[in-house]
């Protein structure tokens, strides 16, 4: 059982019906090319356009390489006041 495979579908084993419902699933899902860019261009610093294309992993990578964590830190210190 455990050296069994499944079978591939390919699109030609599937009927008419469930090519339609493919297809509006993808139609559906499609990411907006300008809502991409337009993230990329505004917000690229802080990987924006990768968590919008569900690319999360490099999301996270470009938000953590941004310097985001650091300048809270940096902010965060000056609200402080110093001790005399």
């Amino acid at each position: 059982m455990a050296g069994e495979r499944i079978p591939r579908i390919t699109v030609h084993d599937l009927t008419e019906r469930e090519l339609l419902i493919l297809r509006q699933e993808t139609d559906t899902r499609k990411k907006s090319a300008t809502a991409t860019w337009l993230l990329w261009l505004f917000l690229a610093e802080f990987g924006a356009h990768r968590f919008y294309l569900d690319r999360i992993g490099t999301g996270i990578a470009m938000l953590l390489n941004s310097g985001w964590p650091l300048n809270l830190g940096f902010v965060g210190r000056l609200s402080y006041p110093r001790d005399a």
